[in-house]
């Protein structure tokens, strides 16, 4: 796992980076992936609750190889990208408060597309 801060340049504000293995994955499938869906959201709202001017959630879904301990089938692009979008309007809905958008990079994490 991996946390910390760092000054986002673009607006001056900060950002507080929650990094898990799936990413947002066991937001999609709570069911098949609670222990890590519980871990994730402690961490969020932990963040939350430790930077309460925090005023939005940022979702970066990837083509994933945690995808393995949901089945083994192969899950295509678009599977993946609509459980980042899945994972985003979970948030939403825990966080109405929040803004929430959603990104998906490519593998080699050069190139963000912003799905919502």
């Amino acid at each position: 796992m991996e946390s910390h801060k760092r000054t986002d340049n673009k607006t001056g504000g900060n950002v507080y980076k929650i990094g898990v293995l799936g990413g947002p994955l066991s937001l999609a499938h709570q069911g098949q992936l609670e222990t890590a869906h519980n871990f994730l959201m402690s961490q969020i709202y932990f963040a939350l609750g430790t930077f309460p001017q925090t005023g939005k959630i940022v979702v970066v879904g990837h083509d994933c190889g945690f995808y393995n301990q949901l089945s083994k089938r192969p899950f295509s692009l678009k599977e993946k990208k609509a459980d980042a979008l899945s994972a985003t309007a979970y948030l939403a809905g825990t966080f109405p408060s929040h803004t929430v958008e959603c990104f998906f990079s490519d593998r080699k994490g050069a190139k963000l597309e912003q799905l919502a």
